[in-house]
């Protein structure tokens, strides 16, 4: 299968069906690719500003510079709203693309929130979307997608007779 005929409408922004660990790769590759691409446009239009702040060490007074991007500047704050909603964006299509993961498991996308416990979550997460296998053959949430990707994809439930 070509990674062409794939529907990434309902690979990233659909929480039904099941994919397999290979397109979940593909799509958190393509995910990381474009944030970080979004996030360094967006950096590169940033104004940063300097400026002198005076500190207290060793019962000294002392002066340092620091760089700063402030909120007040309106073109920092266009990029900041840009760059949240990126990130929720992101957000969004990296919940979409584990739910089917987990679905593959057999599992509810409620287990996404075990990805807010620090750490733990996190590797949770990594090990059971991007290393274990899937269910073999239909399960409640769809067909298996090592058989047909597509159909899986769709998240139909597959009745047999």
């Amino acid at each position: 299968m070509s990674i062409e005929v794939m529907d990434y409408r309902l690979l990233f922004l659909d929480f039904h069906g099941r994919i397999a660990r290979k397109w979940y790769w593909y799509a958190t590759l393509i995910a990381a690719l474009v944030s970080f691409v979004l996030n360094f446009l967006t950096g590169l239009f940033q104004q940063w500003e300097t400026t002198t702040v005076t500190v207290v060490r060793d019962g000294r007074e002392v002066s340092e510079a620091v760089m700063a991007t402030p909120l007040s500047n309106p073109v920092n704050l266009s990029l900041f709203v840009v760059q949240l909603l990126f990130g929720l964006a992101f957000l969004y299509a990296t919940f979409a693309i584990q739910t089917k993961r987990l679905h593959d498991r057999g599992k509810s996308g409620w287990w996404n929130l075990i990805g807010f416990v620090p750490v733990v979550g996190a590797i949770y997460l990594l090990i059971v979307c991007g290393f274990l296998r899937g269910d073999a053959g239909p399960n409640r949430y769809g067909s298996d997608p090592l058989v047909d990707p597509v159909a899986a994809l769709d998240g139909n439930p597959v009745v047999e007779l």
